[in-house]
């Protein structure tokens, strides 16, 4: 199995968070939703649900 470096970068002036996988740009996320989807989308089989306390 490779590894792959997901990096969600801190709330933005619009209070998105840019999500990167490796050297590519996903987008932004604005819910705990948003980067599942994100993350689904890249190919991360098996993500579900996950609360960072910072989204609580």
């Amino acid at each position: 199995m490779s590894e792959r470096h997901v990096i969600v970068y801190p709330p933005s002036a619009t209070d998105g968070r840019t999500v990167r996988i490796e050297d590519r740009i996903l987008g932004s996320a604005y819910s705990v939703h948003d980067l599942t989807v994100f993350l689904q989308k890249a190919g991360l089989a098996g993500w579900t649900h996950w609360t960072p306390p910072s989204w609580g």
